[in-house]
């Protein structure tokens, strides 16, 4: 097992398998949403609240294509050395183009 600090969460890579993003969010006191950290100001930045709803929403046949369609998407973004895109412009991409009905072509 290896970890690595990222922009915005402690990495976690197992031998021959998946990794996982452990990240810290603080309940904002005077408004909604989280504060996340931001390793590379050294600061703290305040999440838009519903991003998590947006990408937890039923159906859930869509919930899983775009859940999909995001791990596929990441796994080729760090095939690069500088990956091109981050995490959050995927996830955005992802709430805009995958539809109800579409498939990643992957069994359930």
């Amino acid at each position: 097992m290896a970890t690595r600090l990222t922009k915005r969460a402690i990495e976690v890579r197992f031998p021959d398998g998946p990794s996982v993003d452990l990240i810290v969010g603080l309940t904002r006191k005077d408004a909604p949403g989280l504060w996340i950290p931001n390793l590379n100001s050294g600061s703290w930045d305040a999440s838009i609240p519903g991003d998590t709803e947006l990408l937890t929403a039923e159906p859930k046949s869509l919930r899983v294509a775009r859940a999909r369609a995001i791990r596929l998407a990441k796994a080729w973004n760090k095939q690069p050395t500088q990956p091109g895109l981050c995490s959050f412009n995927l996830e955005a991409l992802a709430l805009a183009a995958v539809e109800s009905g579409m498939g990643t072509g992957s069994s359930p």
